[in-house]
């Protein structure tokens, strides 16, 4: 018989900030960063932010690279965590554990102004 079920998203957004690194509780440090993506036909624009992580060193390579606001794609499956604070309490957080990641867009760098706009006379 063939399982119905299937586990998979498929997601294109802007990284909301920087790529971070943070302590896996099972295997290596795991990379994590968050996508936004805007509510079609939204107004005024509603955007929704995903968290996504990494366990796949090519991939943590790749993402240190990426700037905030550049255009994302990735694949990957949904997770579920479930922990029990210091405190008794129970928690849990979800997030997309991603496999694959394609950067297809960057933002522009800052304008800067010109060196000698910085050391004009103030008269």
């Amino acid at each position: 018989m063939n399982d119905p079920y299937f586990n998979e998203v498929l997601l294109c957004g802007r990284l909301a900030g920087e790529v971070s690194t943070r302590p896996a509780v099972i295997d290596s440090a795991a990379l994590e960063w968050r996508l936004t993506v805007d509510r079609p036909g939204g107004t005024p624009v509603v955007s929704e932010t995903f968290p996504c992580v990494t366990h796949d060193p090519d991939l943590a390579i790749a993402a240190t690279a990426w700037r905030p606001g550049a255009l994302i794609e990735i694949r990957g499956a949904l997770r579920r965590t479930i922990w029990t604070s210091s405190d008794g309490s129970r928690l849990s957080r979800v997030y997309i554990e991603t496999d694959e990641a394609e950067l297809l867009d960057t933002p522009p760098l800052p304008a800067t102004d010109p060196p000698e706009a910085l050391f004009r006379p103030p008269f």
